[in-house]
């Protein structure tokens, strides 16, 4: 189940909404069950972020453009090349909702099985019993 966390001081519904359909748009296209895409928007002050001793708020560049933290948990397992496709699809989608230099992407491996929730526990005893790697397609 990819997540992605994004921390942004992007308030508006409707941008929030179009990034987060295209990066769905993304992992179903590499064979993620996009049901099983989930993100989680935390909106930060832009005051609070700094570049250097500055916060970014009060920079004269792009002084309104928002700026975004995007985590993204998928299986350790994974190739390279396909988080290098998440990567470029997060960057698309990202086009006209962040400015690129305002975008910071950091992809976290994690083991499928540290996570939890009741339709993982029934995906991972029917793979189980199925004898094929569970989880694996949906991370």
């Amino acid at each position: 189940m990819p997540t992605l966390t994004i921390h942004s001081d992007l308030k508006d519904p409707t941008m929030r909404g179009r990034f987060c359909r295209r990066v769905t748009v993304t992992f179903g296209r590499l064979g993620v069950d996009v049901r099983h895409v989930l993100t989680r928007w935390l909106v930060i002050d832009p005051s609070a972020v700094f570049s250097g001793p500055a916060p970014l708020a009060r920079s004269n560049v792009k002084s309104l453009a928002s700026v975004a933290f995007i985590a993204i948990e998928v299986d350790q397992t994974r190739e390279r090349s396909w988080r290098d496709k998440i990567v470029e699809g997060v960057l698309s989608a990202s086009k006209d909702v962040f400015p690129h230099d305002r975008l910071f992407i950091r992809l976290i491996p994690v083991d499928p099985f540290d996570h939890w929730n009741v339709i993982l526990a029934e995906m991972r005893d029917r793979a189980v019993k199925e004898g094929r790697n569970a989880g694996r397609d949906d991370c």
